[in-house]
């Protein structure tokens, strides 16, 4: 009989409604997701969102915007229960092997990161082939790819775009604007949480130590793993690589920028306003 048991639940698990029961079981421990494709500025977001919680809630560990999401609450209560995820893993997949329903964030606030495809394509790349050797081809022939790179990128985008009514909330983040306006899209994170009565100089000062130059500095000494450059001589190997808006010009040909451009405007949806 435990065996029958076994196998029929191993059965079920494999199964669509089985796999989207398991995955709302494992996210039921956060209040509040911030999910992105890779390389969208999630270490950088969540340097100045620790930052902040640091200043605002007078936490004394120094540590704290290094930590993961997962362990803040643990810290202090009074930081919501956050979860950072890629979500799927769309690194690694195919447009037809994404998971497309998105039930189990429905009783949770979603912030969804996102980042110019252009971009996001050639920082990708480098994290494949500098930081983690999962691909061995030049740079064109990775636009063309149809796991991890474009396809995928577009797939898991529009996927999002499609599901965004299904969270208890949803806040679109785009890194662009992040750039633009870093002060006033932080605020609107953590009131979206909801953190509220952060004072202006709380934001001033997690913006200051999340600069780019600092992130660098930190990642050149870093004792924590995944903060750290696969190679310190090779500016292309870390994590907190360029850190630039439009800065594809200076590895793409133009025929590749107007095909990737081409592509953003026949088939992202327009919720995020690229190209």
């Amino acid at each position: 009989m435990t065996t029958l048991l076994t196998t029929l639940t191993r059965a079920f698990d494999d199964t669509a409604v089985g796999q989207a029961m398991r995955r709302r079981r494992r996210n039921r421990a956060a209040d509040v997701f911030l999910i992105s494709y890779p390389k969208c500025g999630r270490t950088w977001l969540r340097m100045m969102l620790g930052k902040a919680f640091a200043l605002h809630f007078d936490l004394p560990d120094a540590n704290l915007p290094l930590m993961e999401f997962h362990l803040l609450h643990d810290v202090c209560d009074r930081i919501p229960r956050l979860k950072a995820t890629h979500d799927d893993n769309p690194q690694f997949k195919t447009p037809s092997e994404l998971y497309r329903s998105k039930g189990e964030y429905r009783d949770a606030r979603v912030i969804f990161l996102v980042r110019d495809i252009r971009d996001l394509v050639v920082s990708v790349y480098f994290q494949m082939t500098r930081r983690i050797g999962r691909y061995a081809g030049d740079l064109p022939a990775f636009l063309r790819e149809r796991r991890g790179s474009v396809d995928s990128m577009i797939r898991f985008y529009n996927i999002w775009a499609s599901q965004r009514h299904v969270p208890a909330d949803f806040l679109l983040v785009r890194y662009e604007d992040l750039h633009a306006d870093t002060a006033g899209e932080l605020r609107r994170m953590l009131e979206f949480m909801p953190v509220a009565d952060v004072r202006d100089d709380v934001i001033t000062e997690a913006v200051e130590f999340a600069r780019f130059e600092n992130m660098r500095k930190l990642e050149s000494s870093a004792s924590i793993n995944r903060l750290r450059p696969a190679d310190k001589a090779d500016p292309e190997s870390y994590k907190t690589r360029r850190g630039k808006v439009g800065g594809y010009v200076d590895y793409l040909a133009p025929e590749q920028a107007a095909w990737l451009t081409d592509r953003m405007r026949d088939e992202l949806d327009p919720i995020y306003r690229y190209p």
